[in-house]
C-alpha cells in the first residue's frame, strides 16, 4: 500500500460527499428548489445509503469492513438501503418536489463522487481484476488487496513483490461511473418525464457494474446480482414507461 495509504480514503470519501453534494444542491437551485426544504430529506438519504453500503461490506467482505469508517463501503448496499427506506424517506420531502424530480438532480453528481472514489481503490490495490496479458494489464505492490488475493489463491508466493499483471478494475469502474455522470448532466434539460435519468443512470451504471464484475477477482456473486436486478428492474420501467406525460408536465 502507498504511504499515506489510511489517509486516502478518508480524504477521497470527503471529497466524494461534499462534491457530490455540491453539485446536487447547486442544480437543486437551478432549478429553482429551496435547498432548506429538501435538507432533512438528504440527510436522511446519505445516512441511508451509506449505512446500506457499509452493511452490504461487511457482509461481503467480512466484519472488519463494518468496525473502519475509511474503507469498506459497497455502492450496491446503498442502492438495497435506499429502496427498502424509501416509504419513510419520502415523506421528508416537501410536497412540490416529487421524489423522480430529485434523484434525477442528484445522478450527475452521484457518477462523478463514485469515479473519486475509485482514485483510492486504485492506489490501495483493491478491487483488483483477473490476471491479464493486456498491454495495460498493471501490477500491484506486496501487501495489496490483489496481492493477498493472488497469494491465498496459490498464484504467487508469499515473497513476491509484486502480483502477476491483472486487468485495473478499479479504473474501468472510475471510466464508467464517470461516463454515466457526465451523460447524466446531458440529459437532465433533454428529459421527457421525471425519473428518466435515474433509469438511464441505474441501467448504464449497473450493466456495466454487472460485465465489469465478470473481471473481478476473486469474483463476488453478491456484488453481480445486486446490480444485475437493478439494472434490469430499471430497464422493465423504462419499457413500461412507454408513453411519457407531455413536457409541460415537467414543470409540475
Amino acid at each position: 500500500m502507498y504511504p499515506d495509504a489510511d489517509l486516502l480514503f478518508p480524504s477521497l470519501l470527503a471529497v466524494m460527499v461534499v462534491g457530490g453534494s455540491a453539485i446536487h444542491f447547486l442544480l437543486l437551485r437551478s432549478e429553482g428548489i429551496d435547498l432548506g426544504s429538501v435538507l432533512p430529506f438528504y440527510g436522511a438519504f446519505v445516512l441511508v445509503a451509506f449505512a446500506g453500503a457499509k452493511l452490504f461490506s461487511g457482509w461481503v467482505d467480512g466484519s472488519l469492513a463494518l468496525v473502519r469508517f475509511d474503507v469498506g463501503y459497497r455502492y450496491p448496499g446503498a442502492i438495497v438501503a435506499v429502496i427498502l427506506s424509501l416509504p419513510i424517506l419520502v415523506r421528508l420531502l416537501p410536497s412540490e418536489v416529487t421524489l423522480a424530480r430529485w434523484t434525477d438532480l442528484l445522478c450527475p453528481g452521484m457518477g462523478i463522487s463514485l469515479a473519486t472514489y475509485r482514485v483510492g481503490c486504485f492506489f490501495a490495490g483493491c478491487c483488483g481484476g483477473t490476471v491479464s496479458a493486456l498491454p495495460w494489464a498493471l501490477a500491484f505492490q506486496r501487501r495489496s488487496e490483489t496481492w493477498w488475493s493472488q497469494v491465498d489463491a496459490g498464484l504467487i508466493p508469499a515473497e513476491a513483490t509484486v502480483t502477476l499483471p491483472v486487468h485495473p478494475l478499479q479504473l474501468y469502474f472510475l471510466g464508467l461511473s464517470l461516463a454515466v455522470g457526465v451523460s447524466s448532466f446531458w440529459l437532465l434539460p433533454r428529459k421527457r418525464y421525471h425519473g428518466q435519468v435515474l433509469l438511464w443512470f441505474l441501467v448504464v451504471h449497473e450493466s456495466g457494474r454487472f460485465l465489469l464484475e465478470f473481471l473481478r477477482f476473486p469474483r463476488s456473486a453478491a456484488l453481480q446480482l445486486v446490480s444485475g436486478l437493478a439494472a434490469l428492474a430499471a430497464i422493465l420501467a423504462l419499457v413500461i414507461r412507454v408513453s411519457p406525460p407531455p413536457a409541460e408536465s415537467l414543470r409540475t
